[in-house]
């Protein structure tokens, strides 16, 4: 199956670092390497990074990750979660690792791997691309100062809700919505969804239903996170 390729390609990734690091401090992360990667399998998600030589005490600006998140996962802070390969190997390379990745997911696969050219018009998309999710619109949005905000840990991430209600409290005049959840699509939508809701349980499951993307437990939870307890 897919899983079980990327499981194998997981475990032939980290013998790539083991090879280059050690297998003694490589052992350490292969459960959780292959773990990871069934995880994101299971939501149709594919991410990873190998981080060489990266200023680590930088990391934080970069990924300000919850503490609700954090605490879920039972570890301090985000650098406890990752190292350098440098640290395991100083004599590693990014063009080493680079050839031992094509041979991986050669060896994975069964197939060759040859490098991707880029066309004229692929060059002129990404810098399109570039430069707009370089403007601060795209990178904050629209961030209003609102009257509430909660924020909640679920088991298919970690939310922050701010919103503003109607001067008699009945109904959703303004919302905001940040996660890391993976259900991309359907969480861009919640907003939109959402203003205008009367502040009921199954008036929001019904707009929230109204997705195509739509999933009963995550909009459970939103009404849940929404409504007074």
């Amino acid at each position: 199956s897919t899983g079980d390729s990327l499981a194998g390609l997981a475990k032939k990734v980290t013998g790539v670092v083991a090879a280059y690091a050690g297998f003694s401090q490589a052992k350490a992360f292969v459960t959780d390497c292959v773990t990871g990667v069934m995880e994101l399998e299971r939501a149709n998600e594919r991410l990873g990074t190998l981080m060489m030589n990266v200023d680590m005490s930088r990391l934080p600006k970069y990924l300000n990750v919850s503490p609700l998140k954090l605490r879920a996962k039972g570890v301090q802070s985000v650098q406890s979660r990752v190292c350098n390969l440098a640290d395991l190997n100083p004599q590693i390379t990014v063009n080493a690792m680079k050839d031992s990745l094509r041979r991986a997911f050669s060896a994975v696969y069964g197939l060759p791997v040859s490098p991707l050219q880029l066309t004229e018009a692929d060059r002129a998309f990404w810098q399109s691309e570039e430069a707009k999710m370089s403007e601060p619109e795209w990178l904050y949005g629209d961030v209003k100062v609102l009257d509430f905000s909660k924020e909640m840990r679920f088991g298919w991430g970690t939310v922050r809700m701010d919103y503003s209600l109607s001067w008699d409290k009945q109904s959703v005049q303004e919302i905001q919505l940040w996660t890391d959840g993976l259900d991309a699509e359907f969480l861009q939508e919640v907003p939109g969804l959402l203003r205008g809701c009367l502040m009921n349980r199954d008036r929001i499951l019904a707009r929230l239903s109204m997705s195509d993307e739509a999933s009963p437990r995550i909009a459970d939870d939103i009404a849940a996170m929404l409504l007074p307890a």
